[in-house]
């Protein structure tokens, strides 16, 4: 037996009053015997012994009486049921509908998630006085919020605000939110029940709950098992590196069959911006999956919401797969070059970069605020030691950079410089022999298209010649030439660097008078002010961490902008590399972008579906069983297979009795027989 009020035990105190007052009227009496009585006396001694019963008695139904009504307030209750007895102990429920989109399937009983309100209205109905319930879906954005309510009306009003959802499951979060609310609420009986369809991948998410507070724990299955056809897209992967208007975009995009049959003339359809630029005819064999690629055309600059899609069949959430880039405006270029029309300025400027260009000596350097730039392209070795660490630190916050060598008799200045990037080896060459390129990493982005023939980085066709070169190590080499890198690309910080070997001086090499000179030039400007686009890919709703370099954080203040086009204002924490965005509870599915406080596009991510659910693999109720009992090992586990079954009632019998009605019915009998004690006591007295 538990007591659900205990405090209330200590009025058992209260119980001693009719003792003591007995006690005290125990007062011995002073004998006088008169001879001319003494023929009563054995009268007299035989009314005083039914006096002292009937003392007796009404000490001891005052004292129950007492007992009884301090009992009842304490409301005692038993784990088991009493037969005939249906005062049963007040519950603290809880009830989780599993609102993921397998849930969203018709099968012959039809549609499983519209199939949750029977059930739900089942326990609605049979809701004592004084139950406590909470309505939440596994996927429910505000499960945070949950609370314990009485009111049927506001509880109803919650779950017919439950949809389906395609983020993550929340369950592990839930169940550790009834733990929490069962402890605040006590009672003595706390119940969960979880409405679903059986599907392995929520039941196998669920976390150990050894030291779980929930009395009683139902699952009850909603669905019955049939054959689908379900194709879906579980993830895409953005192929290109470089992002550039009227050039396409490549990608990869992961399906599945999670039916058992071959499935023929599928189409796969990109969008960018809601309008279609391809589409891809596919077969897929049932059970497996495939990596499809597609690639489209970007006819503008500027954010770009794109989605892949295929045709509609028994899940329509997963036939869709959210995500987006940025391709940049025409980048703002920084040369620093202490000749007049230079070979690199004319080979930017051949690509319609002229208005986006500014020229300046090393002089003029420590004037420039260089945040206003994508690039900074040093083709000068009269920078400064200050000049250079502006530059580091310009780089380290996001920026980019294309060096180009200096000579040797400037390494005193450049060579810590080279040092700090990561750079090292550095060594002054020169040949008297020309020597040429002998490797190309021809898959690397800025050279897609460049070279003719295959891609072995071996088979060269095109190569300058080289009289002297500054080599070093470090980052990924792009060419190299006599066994010695060419062209190197490094990270440092938030930002990315390529390097030459050579200067604009021909009479290092011939390279400023190819044809490949100006097209290598102005792609690794194009490869490294658009970058990846920006895109992060993310298919968690509960929190989506952004890191925003420097160069466009500008500030910690940005706006978020949603798949519907509304805007809400973010505050960012600051960081000596740039802005970090925290961005939690994203219901809607699709592409978001984020605005810097120049309105400008800095990020772009993508809320999508959880591919696991697609997987339509179930339990049979006695693997659930016992999955749940290793699970919760301090529950008790009902597994309901047919919804039309479950009853309320039976388990919350099954619970345990709650017995103050039963001692108040004590207490009122021995009120009643005191009242019939005491007026024969009296009678008696007379």
């Amino acid at each position: 037996m538990q007591f659900l009020n205990p405090f209330v035990l200590f009025g058992l105190i209260a119980s001693s009053i009719p003792i003591i007052i007995h006690l005290i009227n125990l007062r011995k009496q002073k004998k006088v015997e008169f001879s001319s009585l003494k023929f009563l006396k054995e009268l007299q001694n035989t009314k005083i012994r039914n006096i002292k019963l009937r003392q007796i008695l009404l000490l001891i139904l005052r004292t129950l009486l007492i007992t009884f009504i301090v009992l009842a307030f304490a409301r005692p209750t038993i784990q088991n049921a009493i037969p005939g007895f249906v005062s049963y102990a007040n519950n603290n429920s809880g009830v989780i509908i599993d609102n993921s989109y397998s849930m969203d399937l018709s099968d012959l009983t039809g549609n499983r998630f519209r199939q949750t309100r029977n059930v739900f209205t089942n326990i609605l109905n049979n809701m004592e006085s004084g139950d406590k319930l909470f309505v939440s879906g596994s996927n429910y954005v505000l499960s945070k919020n949950l609370e314990l309510s009485s009111n049927k009306n506001e509880i109803d009003k919650i779950f017919k605000n439950i949809k389906i959802e395609s983020g993550k499951s929340k369950f592990n979060d839930l169940i550790a939110k009834s733990n929490i609310l069962f402890e605040e609420n006590k009672e003595l009986n706390s119940d969960l029940i979880i409405i679903n369809d059986f599907q392995k991948n929520f039941i196998d998410q669920i976390d150990t709950n050894s030291n779980s507070t929930i009395s009683q724990l139902s699952f009850v299955k909603i669905g019955k098992d049939f054959k689908t056809k379900n194709i879906s897209i579980d993830s895409v992967k953005i192929i290109s590196s470089i992002f550039q208007e009227n050039r396409a975009v490549e990608i990869d995009v992961y399906i599945s069959n999670n039916s058992e049959s071959l499935s023929s003339n599928n189409l796969l359809s990109l969008k960018f911006n809601k309008n279609r630029v391809a589409q891809k005819s596919f077969n897929i064999e049932g059970k497996k999956s495939l990596v499809l690629p597609i690639s489209g055309m970007v006819s503008t600059n500027g954010a770009v919401e794109a989605v892949v899609e295929i045709e509609n069949d028994d899940i329509l959430q997963d036939n869709k797969f959210y995500f987006g880039f940025i391709i940049p405006s025409k980048p703002k270029v920084l040369l620093v070059s202490e000749v007049n029309r230079s070979f690199a300025e004319i080979a930017l400027k051949t690509r319609n970069l002229e208005e986006n260009i500014k020229t300046i000596s090393a002089k003029e350097f420590a004037t420039i605020n260089l945040s206003e730039y994508n690039v900074i392209l040093n083709s000068s070795d009269e920078l400064s030691a200050n000049d250079l660490s502006r530059l580091e630190k310009y780089i380290s916050q996001g920026g980019t950079s294309i060096l180009l060598a200096a000579d040797s008799s400037k390494f005193s200045t450049f060579k810590p410089f080279y040092t700090t990037l990561g750079f090292n080896n550095i060594q002054a060459n020169s040949y008297s022999n020309k020597v040429k390129f002998d490797r190309v990493e021809k898959l690397h982005p800025i050279f897609s298209g460049l070279f003719q023939g295959n891609s072995d980085p071996k088979s060269i066709v095109e190569s300058p010649e080289i009289s002297k070169s500054v080599t070093l190590s470090g980052g990924f080499s792009m060419i190299s030439a006599n066994g010695k890198s060419f062209m190197n690309e490094i990270e440092y910080g938030n930002g990315k660097v390529i390097y030459f070997a050579v200067s604009q001086d021909l009479r290092w090499s011939n390279f400023a008078l190819t044809g490949l000179f100006p097209a290598i030039l102005n792609r690794s400007v194009i490869y490294l002010s658009g970058g990846k686009g920006n895109f992060y890919q993310s298919d968690n709703n509960d929190k989506v961490v952004l890191n925003i370099p420097k160069n466009l954080a500008l500030d910690n203040n940005f706006v978020l902008v949603s798949p519907s086009g509304i805007e809400s204002t973010l505050k960012a924490s600051d960081l000596p590399s740039g802005s970090v965005l925290i961005i939690e509870e994203l219901a809607e599915e699709g592409t978001y972008f984020v605005k810097n406080s120049n309105n400008n596009y800095v990020a772009v991510f993508a809320i999508n579906h959880d591919p696991k659910e697609s997987v339509l693999e179930y339990y049979s109720s006695n693997e659930l069983e016992e999955i749940l009992k290793a699970k919760f090992p301090n529950s008790k586990i009902n597994i309901i297979e047919d919804y039309n079954e479950f009853n309320l009632k039976e388990l919350r019998a099954n619970l345990g009795t709650e017995l103050w009605q039963l001692f108040l019915i004590l207490a009122l009998l021995c009120g009643i027989a005191e009242l019939f004690v005491q007026k024969a006591y009296k009678t008696e007295m007379e």
